[in-house]
C-alpha cells in the first residue's frame, strides 16, 4: 500500500520547539508539531512497522510478545529538530541527518530538512524504529548503544525495514 504524499512542510522558525499535540497508540506515544493527519498516517506506518519487525526478527531473537512503548517526537521545524539534536546528543554532526534514536532516553527524534518528502520523513521514522526496537525489544543493543556492533549490520537493518514498506524510490 502506497503511504499517501503528507503536505506539510518542513518550515524553520526560532528554533525552540513546543510540541502541539499528542497521539498515543498502544504502542506509541508521538508528541509532534505536524497536523493531526499526518502524524496519524506516521503513527499507522510506525505501526506496521513494529509488526513487520516480529515477522522479521521475531524468531530470530524470541521476541516478547508485547513490543516496548515507543516514545517519538516528531518535528515539522528543521531548527527546533536541530536544538534537540544538539542538547541530546552534541556530538552528532547533522549534516544530513533528519533522525535518531537516544538510548539513554529510550526516544526517537524524527526531523525533516529541505527538499525531503513526507514520505522522506516516515522513511526516517521507520529506520529510526528499528534502532529502538534492537534495544528495547529484541535488546540486541545495550543500553550505552551500538557501540562494537557492525555500523553495516544495524544501518542495514534499519534501511531494510524502511524500505520495506516505503520503496526507496518514494521517499
Amino acid at each position: 500500500m502506497a503511504l499517501p504524499l503528507l503536505l506539510t512542510s518542513c518550515a524553520s522558525s526560532q528554533g525552540h520547539w513546543i510540541p502541539s499535540g499528542r497521539l498515543d497508540t498502544p504502542e506509541l506515544q508521538i508528541l509532534t508539531d505536524r497536523p493531526p493527519e499526518a502524524t496519524r498516517r506516521i503513527a499507522d506506518l510506525l505501526t506496521r512497522g513494529i509488526a513487520l519487525y516480529r515477522e522479521l526478527y521475531g524468531k530470530t531473537w524470541d521476541l516478547p510478545a508485547k513490543p516496548p512503548r515507543l516514545t517519538v517526537h516528531l518535528f515539522a521545524d528543521r531548527k527546533a529538530f536541530e536544538g534537540a539534536a544538539a542538547r541530546e546528543v552534541p556530538q552528532l554532526s547533522l549534516k544530513g541527518v533528519t533522525g535518531f534514536y537516544a538510548y539513554d532516553r529510550r526516544t526517537l527524534f524524527v526531523g525533516c530538512r529541505d527538499g525531503l518528502s513526507e514520505e522522506g520523513v516516515a522513511a526516517v521514522a521507520l529506520h529510526e524504529l528499528t534502532h529502538a526496537l534492537d534495544h528495547q525489544w529484541a535488546r540486541s543493543v545495550t543500553d550505552a548503544g551500538p557501540d562494537g556492533l557492525p555500523p553495516w549490520l544495524l544501518e542495514g537493518r534499519a534501511d531494510h525495514l524502511a524500505y520495506a514498506l516505503i520503496p526507496p524510490g518514494r521517499a
